[in-house]
């Protein structure tokens, strides 16, 4: 067997499913691997339950709803987010558990998922427009469409900023921030804010194309042991 079709075709097999980012903008089916959120005392005191006049703020990875109306997101209005393991696969939904671990909100659980896989609506450098549609909270026992969401002045608003360190390249650093008005729901109406931060990770290789690699490289050795006789 040819060594240039053996070794061309190993290389094919181990980058089969793996985007290259290098030097380009934020792959379509990237993971947005973000940080844990982080709660910490304004003034002073223990996080996050014994903060002197309970006066919280959050770092990091975190969602906020405008509970008092006043249309600004408080300290206190804003949850930390911690990861369920990866963060965010573009292009692929995600089920509840599967993006972040469960939180507590006005008394009730609840968690991050997607209906459908967030698509990339532009991608240029270290810049990106995620679609947010699919983005939904499900909380109390029922979900809340997050993702069709719209401004101040009631113009449909579901896309996300994704900002990047240098060039969105797998390893690369990211914030993402997104903020609309709630369009249904026991939060209508209300002010909700994302802010996820992290790093841009890789979709792993399927096991069948490591599989299929290893066979190659096992032909390759065969052929240079007959050639060798």
């Amino acid at each position: 067997m040819n060594k240039k079709i053996i070794g061309s075709a190993i290389a094919l097999a181990l980058t089969a499913g793996v985007s290259s980012n290098a030097n380009a903008a934020l792959a379509a089916d990237a993971i947005l691997d973000f940080s844990d959120g982080n709660v910490f005392c304004v003034i002073g005191g223990t996080a996050p339950d014994a903060c002197t006049h309970n006066v919280t703020n959050v770092n990091g990875s975190f969602f906020g709803m405008d509970t008092s109306g006043d249309g600004i997101i408080q300290n206190g209005e804003k949850v930390a987010l911690t990861s369920a393991g990866t963060g965010i696969t573009l292009g692929t939904a995600q089920g509840i558990g599967a993006i972040d671990q469960t939180w507590s909100f006005g008394g009730n659980p609840g968690n991050h998922h997607t209906v459908q896989g967030l698509a990339l609506d532009s991608a240029v450098g270290n810049t990106a427009s995620l679609d947010m549609t699919g983005w939904t909270v499900f909380w109390n026992g029922g979900d809340i469409d997050m993702g069709a969401g719209t401004t101040a002045g009631g113009n449909l608003d579901h896309f996300a900023t994704i900002t990047c360190g240098v060039d969105c390249a797998v390893g690369d650093s990211f914030t993402l921030d997104y903020a609309a008005n709630v369009p249904s729901g026991p939060f209508l109406g209300f002010f909700y804010t994302l802010r996820l931060e992290g790093t841009v990770a890789a979709v792993p290789v399927p096991a069948a194309v490591w599989l299929f690699g290893s066979g190659l490289i096992g032909l390759a050795g065969v052929a240079r042991r007959r050639k060798a006789a």
